[in-house]
């Protein structure tokens, strides 16, 4: 899923939450859709790039996704490869383009660049001191969708890229299931 093929997960999970949809679920036809990394990423790729969800018939099911977590996702591509570690820089831009090449595609599969399509409130869980995804890329979304959709930047400042630290797992739980 290297460079513009990065999208093609995100139809994965399309996929998913249109048969969540369409079957009976134990949720009560509720969808979240919550990861971290990578997984961050891709739950505002969902979030931005699906907000609606539709069946085989094209029957439209408004927002395809009721809420949003986001745990140390890149929300921008581009700022993400000039401001992480130059120790990961060169690996990631292999995985997904350079910005001296492939700025279209990084544009592209970015989720800020959709922001205004978000509808289902959102959950942002970043730690100030990650060297992988910088705190950067949470506040440049937050400060897009703020006043727009209801949405929490829960900010861990003695976390790096993800949460490790046993205070810092009772409180995002805490919230989590609060958001939920």
């Amino acid at each position: 899923d290297d460079k513009e093929l990065r999208l093609n997960a995100i139809q994965d999970i399309k996929c998913l939450a249109k048969h969540l949809r369409i079957h009976d679920n134990d949720m009560g036809n509720k969808v979240c859709v919550m990861g971290g990394s990578y997984g961050g990423f891709a739950t505002l790729s969902c979030l931005t790039q699906f907000p609606f969800c539709y069946t085989c018939c094209l029957t439209q099911f408004p927002d395809a996704f009721d809420a949003g977590i986001c745990m140390c996702g890149v929300t921008n591509y581009v700022s993400f490869l000039k401001n992480t570690a130059s120790w990961r820089r060169a690996k990631r831009e292999k995985e997904y383009g350079s910005l001296e090449h492939d700025l279209d595609v990084l544009q592209m599969i970015s989720p800020i660049n959709k922001a205004e399509n978000l509808k289902a409130p959102l959950l942002m869980i970043y730690g100030a001191m990650d060297e992988r995804v910088p705190i950067t890329e949470a506040e440049q979304f937050y400060d897009i969708i703020q006043d727009r959709v209801p949405c929490r930047l829960l900010r861990l400042e003695d976390e790096g890229h993800g949460v490790t630290l046993y205070d810092n797992k009772k409180l995002v739980f805490s919230e989590i299931l609060r958001f939920l």
